[in-house]
């Protein structure tokens, strides 16, 4: 496995109150863009459907309902065709499949997003991270979860559309206290990899969150491998933008639950060129305080 040349960490971490009293520990986007190193990719809603290419691959109509984000995955998708259809991001090379729980009103209508951006990060020290495979498929969060889940693999906050003011974190879908806020949902994907298995039975084992070890973040010795972070940020309506406003602390998540959020990732992303995966791996992850945000160079 080659190893990306990059250089020093940046680690941040974001304190939230939690609706539930849990700690947070949350090492990731919140905090001043200019602090961190990594780089975003900003896609629209492509569609909702009860489809699920990582569990239900070939099946037309199978599982829960999700949103599906950036392109337009089928049931039996390969990674070829993920890049031959292209992509709504403001990235064209980012042809990667996103998918989460669609969040419902209790009659199931759903509640579309308004916005949607994958987050790339590091916990591991950038200079110790290797190629995301292609291919690769995940599953992170826990669809069956009906507690709280830990805060550094999912929360939600709000966000003052007017004055960019972000509080939170919570652990359930939440009413925010300004017509003008965005509820917004964070799914964290793990970063280390067996280094042999794109997938696995229950799509989330082959791959592992990173460990705290001697004060420094590193991956377990049972999935050494470690890439870059994807980390899902979904913007909801704020009561001033939506026709039919949201009452936010009876949403659910598909199934009658207000805790099962999870998202589905599939690594199709085009690896070359000047805006590819590759390219953003090195360029995005190699100094401290470096960042490129939707662009392709560390601003």
């Amino acid at each position: 496995m080659a190893t990306l040349v990059i250089l020093a960490a940046c680690t941040t971490t974001e304190q939230g109150g939690p609706k539930d009293g849990s700690q947070a520990d949350v090492q990731i986007n919140a905090v001043d863009p200019a602090q961190q190193i990594g780089f975003d990719s900003a896609c629209e809603l492509v569609k909702n459907a009860e489809q699920d290419r990582i569990k239900f691959p070939s099946q037309a109509t199978a599982g829960h309902m999700h949103a599906f984000f950036c392109t337009d995955i089928q049931p039996d998708s390969t990674v070829a065709q993920l890049r031959q259809m292209g992509t709504n991001s403001n990235r064209d090379t980012d042809t990667a499949a996103y998918w989460v729980r669609a969040l419902e009103r209790p009659d199931g209508r759903l509640i579309d997003p308004v916005g949607f951006k994958a987050y790339y990060r590091t916990q591991v020290p950038p200079d110790r991270l290797t190629p995301m495979p292609a291919g690769l498929k995940m599953i992170f969060g826990n669809a069956a979860a009906i507690g709280a889940q830990p805060f550094a693999v999912t929360s939600w906050n709000c966000r003052n559309m007017q004055t960019g003011q972000v509080t939170g974190s919570w652990a359930e879908p939440y009413e925010c206290e300004s017509p003008v806020a965005r509820p917004r949902l964070k799914v964290i994907g793990p970063q280390c990899w067996n280094g042999k298995n794109l997938d696995s039975t229950d799509h989330m084992s082959h791959v592992a969150y990173p460990i705290k070890r001697d004060g420094q973040w590193t991956c377990p010795d049972s999935h050494p491998e470690a890439f870059i972070r994807p980390a899902l940020q979904i913007s909801y309506p704020s009561d001033a933008e939506a026709e039919d406003p949201v009452n936010y602390e009876t949403a659910t998540l598909g199934d009658g639950g207000r805790h099962s959020a999870h998202a589905d990732f599939m690594n199709g992303w085009i690896l070359q060129g000047p805006g590819g995966l590759r390219a953003l791996e090195a360029n995005c992850f190699k100094g401290s305080g470096e960042f490129c945000g939707l662009g392709d160079q560390p601003r």
